[in-house]
């Protein structure tokens, strides 16, 4: 997992930032109805009804394991943004980055 990649950039003894960059698509498909899923690696097929509440339990399970990054690189002293794709790149390091002081 990424606890252990984590910890070994630490060895670098550098100052260490994650930014962690998601797609609206990741955090919510836009998909709908019944789907085939494929798995690229084994060709093992489900398939599966595709709801709000679904894509809702997609969701909060996409932002937690975004959050347990988030809290592992905090515990480790590894500063932690979330950049959405869509943002525009200017925003992102003239807005956020200064907001957590990583610019000045």
């Amino acid at each position: 997992g990424y606890d252990e990649a984590l910890r070994r950039l630490l060895y670098l003894d550098m100052e260490l930032y994650a930014f962690h960059v998601m797609s609206p698509a990741e955090l919510r498909p836009d998909l709908d109805g019944d789907i085939l899923l494929v798995d690229m690696e084994t060709g093992e097929e489900v398939p599966l009804t595709i709801d709000d509440d679904v894509l809702e339990r997609y969701e909060r399970t996409v932002r937690e394991y975004a959050a347990g990054i988030e809290a592992s690189c905090r515990k480790l002293g590894i500063g932690y943004v979330q950049l959405m794709a869509d943002v525009d790149p200017e925003q992102f390091v003239l807005g956020t980055l200064r907001r957590q002081g990583l610019l000045l």
